[in-house]
């Protein structure tokens, strides 16, 4: 399947740079494993302010899975295979109300988790919907406090419900069985895939996002305004974070860190980076590929100083004033993220394409190459 038209590569030359960034990573920062299975980051603007035990899940949601009385037993194999069906959603609502009075943090929910992009591996990327639909968070808690939303399964499909804090007033706002939702590509219909999951208040409490399945590598995301009972796309992306406070900067609360897979031409690669949207997908710039980059973003435009400072980069001017290299010349070609941080690579560009101009696939001679290398062994990788 074809990625969605917005998730399409952006300007060649941040794609490529993160991806080479990706690729050279050592790996994600610490973090830790909520009880949902989520990961959280460390920082209190997003999720909880400390990790905090798994609590039991005595009162937890649990599917009906085994044999009724008289019921033939099935092998693992067929079990795991059969259609999975929670209980009714008024006794969902009592059990999610429950949990919550066990623990008021049971909701909670942070940062998705870096992945390993490897397109050659489908399965690492993207799980299927069923599979998502019994693992992710089933329920949220409105930020006034009064209202739970949370996903039901019945069988091969999922519907989103409301319920009162205290698991009372249930009531059924999105089937995606038989309500029509505004897709990507602009038209109304319904959904393709009836696994919803995932899903989370607004800031204002007035919508519910959701997920649900939508390319080969790429997940949808969807927000249920619950006045109009209106369904729309918002962006492709593989996991989603609310940003609920900032008190420095109140217009960024609600806006939606998005953690979206796209694809380098360049390097024949795939890619996964965290991106600042608004509620409607627009995209307000890129975050960087490490939790640490959107962590450093949201204290520094959220939280009193001190800010966290990124250690500058210093190129060398003998490298910045694009030095000839082969047959061509050396092109400084960083890539600026909204935390302040950089990733400072270079590019040999063929003879006759312009200092000014934009690098594209045609006027480049190397992949892109990192500072250090270039610091190490300038004249290996520059002589004639």
């Amino acid at each position: 399947m074809r990625p969605p038209q917005d998730s399409r590569l952006r300007p060649a030359h941040l794609s490529r740079l993160i991806g080479l960034w990706l690729l050279s990573c050592a790996g994600a920062s610490p973090v830790t494993t909520s009880q949902a299975g989520s990961l959280q980051s460390a920082s209190p603007l997003q999720s909880p302010a400390a990790p905090r035990p798994p609590t039991p899940l005595a009162s937890s949601p649990a599917p009906v899975s085994g044999p009724a009385p008289g019921e033939a037993q099935t092998s693992p194999r067929e079990a795991e295979s059969r259609p999975i069906t929670d209980p009714p959603a008024a006794e969902l609502a009592r059990r999610f109300a429950r949990s919550l009075s066990a623990d008021p943090l049971a909701a909670e929910t942070g940062l998705p988790a870096r992945r390993d992009p490897n397109d050659n591996n489908p399965g690492s990327l993207v799980r299927s919907a069923k599979d998502l639909a019994g693992a992710a968070l089933p329920f949220s808690l409105s930020h006034d406090k009064r209202q739970l939303a949370f996903t039901r399964r019945d069988t091969e499909s999922s519907s989103i419900w409301i319920a009162a804090a205290d698991g009372s007033a249930v009531r059924q706002v999105f089937d995606p069985k038989t309500d029509r939702v505004k897709l990507a590509d602009g038209k109304v219909r319904i959904l393709d895939s009836a696994a919803v999951f995932d899903v989370r208040f607004s800031r204002d409490d007035r919508t519910v996002f959701f997920q649900t399945d939508g390319w080969a590598t790429s997940l949808a995301l969807y927000r249920l305004d619950l006045r109009a009972r209106s369904v729309a796309f918002v962006v492709d992306t593989n996991g989603y974070s609310i940003v609920e406070q900032c008190p420095e900067r109140h217009g960024l609360e609600g806006s939606i860190v998005a953690y979206r897979h796209s694809y380098d031409m360049l390097l024949a690669t795939a890619l996964d980076v965290y991106f600042l949207i608004d509620v409607a997908g627009r995209d307000l710039g890129t975050l960087g590929p490490e939790p640490e980059n959107v962590d450093r973003y949201l204290h520094n435009h959220c939280a009193p100083p001190p800010a966290q400072t990124v250690p500058p980069v210093i190129i060398p001017p003998r490298l910045k004033s694009m030095p000839p290299c082969g047959d061509g010349f050396l092109r400084y070609a960083p890539v600026h993220f909204l935390d302040g941080s950089e990733l400072s690579v270079f590019y040999v560009v063929k003879p006759g394409h312009l200092y000014d101009k934009p690098l594209t696939l045609e006027s480049i001679a190397s992949p892109p190459i990192r500072l250090d290398s270039l610091m190490e062994a300038f004249g290996a990788i520059c002589s004639p």
